[in-house]
């Protein structure tokens, strides 16, 4: 059970949707086959309960990034990944054994994106998920 293990199996769930191209192990520069998913860490706290034992709740972001040129055509394309990834995401609250829960809601936006540091940044446009994990660490 780790934080690892559990941004690659983000990454396998949505690599299983028909239709995503790409899915990295780890985040690229940049994109060149759309939809790509990319999956990280935003926010984490440690908990420790008593000696050598305590949790970590972290929020594991996924976003499923899309071309931006037409954006009827755009949006048509996208709308579905939503419901698609969400369905797996709360069919599996332990994420494959990575994690001891999920915490909580997951949230999920869809709109413009953007990825990499301005100006030279891709802009997107897709969907964003968090989901807040429990993970039990020892030797704490």
């Amino acid at each position: 059970m780790s934080l690892t293990t559990a941004l690659l199996y983000m990454q396998t769930l949505a690599a299983g949707i028909a239709g995503i191209q790409e899915a990295p192990a780890y985040p690229p520069e940049s994109f060149n086959q759309f939809p790509i998913v990319v999956s990280f860490v935003t926010a984490g706290e440690l908990v420790q309960e008593s000696s050598g034992f305590g949790f970590a709740l972290d929020t594991i972001c996924t976003e499923i990034h899309g071309v931006r040129a037409v954006l009827p055509k755009d949006v048509a394309a996208m709308l579905s990944y939503g419901d698609l990834f969400f369905a797996k995401i709360i069919a599996d609250p332990t994420l494959g054994g990575n994690v001891s829960t999920i915490e909580g809601n997951p949230t999920r936006a869809f709109g413009h994106m953007t990825w990499g540091a301005p100006p030279t940044g891709q802009i997107t446009l897709g969907w964003r998920f968090e989901v807040r994990v429990k993970t039990l660490l020892t030797g704490v």
